[in-house]
Parts: structure tokens; sequence; C-alpha cells
């Protein structure tokens, strides 16, 4: 697999179906990211990634942009999905924004020495999922600044 990637592409891996939708929505009303994905658990993210299973067809696209990926989810959880794909260099160039309810400094810690570039909790409603994506946006601006 190539290790180029989509500048348009953003997925997003969340078990919650209304964070999904909220981050989903948020994203599209701020206009970036022109092609949003989302999955439901880590194992499906890895397939996404990987071009596994139902995602085979997938296989000479570019790697998403940027992950905003959930730290707990079922099957295979976020941390899981970040050493898989510290392990793989193609992967490791993926930005990783963990999008998660932890808080705790141990979490924070493990995730950007698994590689995430970023950390965000969770917010609470509406107002909250908006300010994210305002820091989401920033981060993605200097993202894209760099190459």
């Amino acid at each position: 697999m190539e290790a180029q990637s989509n500048p348009d592409l953003i997925l997003i891996a969340d078990d919650d179906p209304g964070d999904r939708m909220l981050i989903r929505r948020a994203l599209s009303a701020e206009s970036f990211g022109k092609n949003i994905v989302t999955v439901r658990d880590g194992e499906e993210a890895l397939d996404y990634l990987l071009r596994r299973d139902k995602y085979s067809n997938l296989a000479d696209l570019p790697l998403p942009n940027l992950l905003i990926l959930d730290l707990n989810m079922p099957r295979i959880d976020g941390m899981q999905v970040l050493q898989a794909m510290s392990e793989n260099n193609a992967l490791r160039m993926v930005p990783v924004v963990i999008f998660s309810t932890s808080d705790q400094c141990a979490d924070v810690q493990e995730s950007y020495g698994h590689g995430a570039w970023y950390y965000i909790v969770k917010p609470a409603g509406i107002a909250g999922f908006e300010k994210m994506v305002g820091v989401l946006r920033h981060f993605w601006e200097r993202l894209h600044a760099t190459k």
C-alpha cells in the first residue's frame, strides 16, 4: 500500500452513532473534508485502513488524511488501532486525532506514545461539538500548511 493520503477524506471511528452523526454534521457545517467516512469500531477502522474485507475494493485509493478515533470501542479499541497503525509504515503517516470521553492522563500519554497527533476530550452537546470542530479546523490548517 502506498503512503499517499487523500486531502479531502476524513475517517471517523466511533461506536456511538450519535457522536458519529454530530461529528459528521459539525465537520460538514464547517465545510472541511469533502468526503467523510464513518466506521463503528476499531476492527472496521483497521479493515478500512488496511483495505481488508468489505473495503478491499479501495486498494488503489489514497488513505484518509485524518482519522478521528474514539478510544473506547468494542471488538478492537482505539488504543489497539493506534498500536497497529504505528507498526505499519503506510498507516503511521495518517494523522490521528483521539476523540474520547476519557480525560485520564494515562490515556492521553499512551495515545501520544502510540503516535496520536492530537487528543480531544469529547464535549457535551452540540455547542461543544462545534467548538471541537474549530479546534480540528486549526489542526487541519496547520497540518496542510506544513505539507
